[in-house]
């Protein structure tokens, strides 16, 4: 077995991380203000994102490379650009890191190389509340892969059963409903065998 921690010992890491986050928050404004005071600010692209989240004992792990929950799947996407991208506005959509590379090109005005994937996020901008235009996919190299697409998600971790949840009613993805919501689970197990079996082309 793993090793056992308090609640004590939980409440501390916890407030760990808490610190680290103020103190990159701190940072991220020190460096802002930095390119006011040099007028730099309108002419500079911000992006603030991550690679993966960090799992607190959600589902009773810590760290992150070992699910596709959540916790250590979503992350936050912040743009700032005056010149190009309107202030304040926040979508709900899933979407790809596979897109932020396309993204920052369309709006330096590069055009994309013919070979690079990934989609222009700027028509989400354009139109916050439309269906997404497709399903967003994830994976944890062998371990498993995973898909997201009008607040359902499914996972299958090799090896072992699919899960199956409701983003909208059980957001931290605590009840499995895979063999419940047939049809649900029929388009979303549709949707990543047409995923992987693209990668193996």
């Amino acid at each position: 077995g793993g090793l056992e921690l308090r609640k004590a010992d939980r409440a501390q890491i916890k407030a760990m991380y808490k610190s680290h986050v103020e103190y990159l928050d701190t940072m991220i404004g020190v460096y802002l203000q930095e390119l006011e005071k040099n007028k730099m600010l309108e002419d500079t692209l911000i992006v603030l994102t991550s690679d993966h989240g960090e799992e607190l004992f959600d589902h009773d792990n810590l760290g992150h490379g070992r699910s596709l929950y959540a916790e250590q799947t979503r992350v936050p996407l912040m743009m700032s650009f005056a010149k190009a991208l309107p202030s304040g506005q926040r979508i709900d959509q899933e979407i790809e890191s596979i897109d932020l590379a396309t993204t920052i090109l369309s709006i330096a005005g590069i055009s994309m190389p013919e070979k690079m994937q990934g989609a222009d996020l700027r028509h989400l901008i354009r139109h916050s509340h439309i269906t997404p235009l497709r399903p967003s996919f994830m994976r944890l190299g062998e371990v498993g892969v995973g898909v997201q697409m009008n607040g359902a998600k499914m996972i299958l971790r090799y090896g072992s059963k699919h899960q199956l949840y409701d983003l909208k009613n059980d957001p931290s993805e605590q009840e499995n409903l895979y063999g419940e919501r047939f049809v649900l689970g029929r388009a979303l197990k549709d949707a990543l065998g047409f995923h992987l079996a693209y990668e193996q082309l």
